[in-house]
């Protein structure tokens, strides 16, 4: 009913996917209306967010967020049918968004490949609600009875008969299952030589569950029963089939563990076995145990991770000696900010929130290094509120933005948010919390966020003072864990210190304790807990380091002095002063680009800048410099 261009936002800079009705009859508008009014209500990671909605040149359109990625159709066209388990973990995604659209009074009535979308990140996005119903809006005007809507081989009994009367969430929970056939299939539940005679099908005849093959008996049946012919006989909810999914892949890991532990017993035994043999009889060893050797062909570069392979194909390893500094000036430019985060996402470095002078921000701009692109505008009245001091956090395992705390004119916050392109949503925390606090640090592991130190400010007896912060947290699952309630000594509490994590070990640089800078770093072991000291001299002392990991070594900056050293397993080097470094700064962000193997520095005050000076330039910075190592 459409065609669909991509497009930029003139002002903002961000791409989307425009849908234009070219030929508006009455019927395709109010369709059109339909699905702009649908969207609109839904907030979902698993949704493609709706922009804006309106008419241009007399033609209706819709700005939909641009997803980088490829439909299910595409992906299925190229590489077949999916292995289960990752069939039922995008089905599962999409029940989730499913689910939340039928809470908010929506069906989709067209699931199938081409209208799920694989992001970049291999995330399930849905899209296209051109077919969607208000549930408790419009039904008897849309839909007329003998009216058939939807796609034949992959729509509902009820959909396909056109009685209104009979649509409800059932449709969708059909829907999930014929997607999922479809994946484990690489075809339709039912397929003929014409629409009407595929429709005839589906309303007659039972499923054929054979093309799904060798799939696991557990995950046929919960194909077979949101196919049911009876609306009655299948999921009562598409949140009870996300519930079925998560549920089959749990008990797929747990086999998967029992498997691995018998097969680490066998393998134990095989390889004292192998060892024996080439002790007495067998060729000279080439340093390793055969059965090491005889293991290493099975794991080929396809089976690792896609973003080491991306790591390890660009990005050349970091050198302290050879690094150098490159200043990036896009046409479109960051407007200027300091006190700020940024964080890497795989693809991209986010920019969110700060302080430019005195005015506070709550906009999130996205750096893919060539130029810049704004994700949210934010504003006044826009949510989460403007704030600086606070800490960010990309978690790798769900691709979500997560904000902790912060400090606005009221003083400091106690908040968790997270951002997702379906837009922002306040995490309920509890009743245990790390309280309010700024300049803390924060760090992602797999095991979650830790949340270290930071500065709390309080009223004592009408006087504001601040309280410095040596505790350690940790957000799990969605609430918080206090990990240990102070540091080894009074002078632990601190703020402005960085945290991240190497290896095995929580590692804690620098910070500032009232008006005294520190060196030191320490160690919080992830396994067994406590903080040790692992380096007390060695580095400058910094009030606001600025901490990266780059593969190579931790590479610790110095703002003000534009110093440069890497901690390694084997001590501390440098410092130097990479050629091309920019001016004195302070208050910016770095962050580590992995995917191209560069330190992005952000924005931050100038301490060149003769500030109060009449004429004199706005000290707050919008630059980007970029720290690289060159190609050999």
């Amino acid at each position: 009913m459409g065609v669909v261009y991509r497009a930029r936002h003139q002002e903002l800079g961000r791409e989307a996917a425009l849908k234009v009705l070219l030929y508006p009859e009455a019927d395709l508008l109010e369709r059109f209306a339909v699905e702009a009014r649908s969207v609109a209500a839904l907030r979902h990671a698993q949704v493609v967010r709706l922009y804006e909605a309106g008419i241009a040149g007399g033609r209706p359109f819709l700005a939909f967020e641009l997803v980088d990625g490829e439909g299910l159709d595409a992906v299925l066209r190229t590489q077949g049918p999916l292995p289960p388990a990752r069939a039922a973990a995008l089905v599962r995604q999409v029940a989730e968004g499913i689910a939340h659209a039928h809470e908010r009074g929506v069906l989709h009535r067209d699931l199938k490949p081409a209208n799920v979308l694989l992001d970049r990140d291999g995330r399930a996005r849905i899209t296209d609600f051109g077919l969607a119903l208000l549930l408790e809006r419009d039904a008897e005007r849309l839909t007329e009875t003998g009216t058939m809507l939807g796609t034949p081989g992959y729509a509902a009994p009820e959909l396909l008969s056109g009685e209104p009367s009979e649509l409800g969430p059932a449709v969708d929970v059909y829907g999930l299952g014929a997607l999922l056939y479809a994946l484990l299939s690489g075809r339709p539940p039912f397929r003929a030589a014409t629409a009407l005679a595929t429709a005839a099908q589906v309303v007659s005849r039972p499923v054929d569950l054979a093309p799904l093959g060798s799939v696991p008996a557990e995950l046929s049946a919960i194909v077979a029963r949101c196919l049911a012919k009876v609306p009655t006989e299948r999921f009562g909810s598409a949140a009870e089939v996300a519930t079925a999914l998560r549920d089959f892949r749990e008990e797929g890991l747990r086999q998967g563990a029992q498997g691995w532990r018998k097969a680490a017993v066998v393998g134990l035994a095989l390889a004292l076995g192998s060892i024996l043999v080439a002790t007495h009889v067998g060729p000279p060893s080439s340093g390793r145990p055969p059965a090491t050797q005889a293991a290493s062909p099975a794991r080929s570069s396809s089976a690792l991770p896609r973003a080491s392979q991306k790591t390890s194909q660009r990005a050349p390893r970091f050198d302290l000696k050879t690094c150098r500094w490159r200043q990036r000036t896009p046409a479109r430019r960051l407007p200027r900010r300091e006190l700020h985060s940024a964080v890497f996402d795989g693809r991209r470095v986010l920019v969110w929130g700060g302080r430019a002078n005195e005015r506070l921000l709550n906009d999130l701009w996205a750096w893919n290094g060539v130029s810049w692109e704004c994700l949210e505008p934010g504003g006044e009245g826009g949510e989460p509120t403007g704030r600086y001091g606070h800490a960010a956090v990309w978690d790798r395992a769900r691709g979500r933005l997560l904000l902790f705390g912060g400090k606005n004119d009221a003083g400091t916050i106690d908040e968790v948010w997270e951002w997702s392109p379906a837009g922002y949503e306040q995490k309920r925390t509890g009743a245990s919390t790390p309280g309010r606090r700024a300049f803390h640090s924060v760090a992602y592991s797999e095991d979650g966020v830790y949340l270290c130190g930071g500065a709390r400010d309080e009223d004592r007896g009408g006087e504001t003072r601040y309280t410095l912060l040596g505790d350690l947290w940790c957000w799990r699952e969605g609430r918080w864990d206090l990990v240990q309630i102070e540091g080894p000594s009074a002078e632990f509490a601190r703020e402005n210190a960085s945290l991240l994590i190497h290896g095995q070990r929580l590692l804690r640089f620098g910070g500032k304790r009232h008006k005294l800078g520190y060196g030191d770093l320490w160690a919080w072991d992830l396994r067994t807990g406590g903080w040790a000291l692992a380096s007390e001299e060695g580095v400058l002392p910094n009030p606001w380091p600025l901490v990266v990991d780059t593969g190579a070594g931790v590479l610790i900056f110095d703002q003000g002095s534009r110093r440069c050293w890497l901690w390694t397993a084997q001590g501390w080097r440098g410092p130097t002063v990479p050629v091309g470094a920019p001016g004195p700064r302070q208050f910016a962000s770095l962050t580590w680009d992995s995917a191209r193997g560069v330190a992005v520095l952000i924005g931050g005050r100038s301490m060149e800048s003769d500030e109060g000076t009449p004429g004199a330039r706005d000290p707050v910075l919008a630059e980007v410099w970029e720290l690289e190592t060159p190609p050999p």
